[in-house]
């Protein structure tokens, strides 16, 4: 492998970990044919990083589902992506959040949750807004999630002017703004 490779690892039923195609989303890699484990290197500008290094992502959180106190290999691919150019990978991700199906679209707002103040407050803002305005609660849940996580000050007024028309959810929020209130 190339040193502008992106190797990927997810954990498999009945195994540790797998490493993933770097050329093809979803395929897996027989494991001795890799040097290193836990390896996210960014491939050259013009091997067409955004897609590939994106389309990898939703591999990982389709193979392997983004869950609440567990490690995730889409962590360390996103902050790659961040790393990489942050205002590209900002419309990026915003798009796979929004756009992509659900399922997707919550658990890489999960993972972004999971990174501190990824990007600047504008773009949390607006990712925040929107997703709540989202039809799907999981989207809208994932995005409570990230402000809960995140602390910023600034999302906790749109946090306050969004009324969720599911009862769980609109406790949730409330709960997270008392939550914040006490800092």
């Amino acid at each position: 492998m190339s040193d502008s490779s992106v190797v990927l690892w997810i954990r498999e039923p009945g195994r540790r970990k797998q490493p993933v195609s770097p050329d093809k989303p979803g395929e897996l890699l027989d494991p001795a044919s890799v040097q290193s484990w836990d390896t996210v290197q960014c491939p050259d500008e013009d091997d067409g990083w955004p897609p590939r290094l994106l389309s990898h992502l939703v591999a990982l959180v389709e193979a392997e589902p983004v869950e609440d106190g567990v490690a995730h290999a889409g962590e360390a691919l996103v902050l790659a992506v961040l790393e990489r150019d942050r205002g590209t990978a900002g419309q990026e991700l915003r798009s796979i959040v929004l756009d992509c199906t659900p399922a997707i679209g919550a658990a890489i707002l999960r993972l972004l949750g999971r990174i501190e103040a990824p990007l600047d407050a504008a773009w949390r803002k607006g990712l925040i807004r929107d997703a709540l305005r989202h039809r799907d609660p999981s989207i809208r849940d994932a995005a409570v999630q990230a402000v809960e996580v995140w602390r910023d000050e600034s999302l906790q007024a749109v946090l306050r002017a969004h009324l969720d028309p599911l009862p769980w959810l609109g406790d949730y929020v409330k709960r997270v703004l008392q939550d914040l209130a006490r800092k």
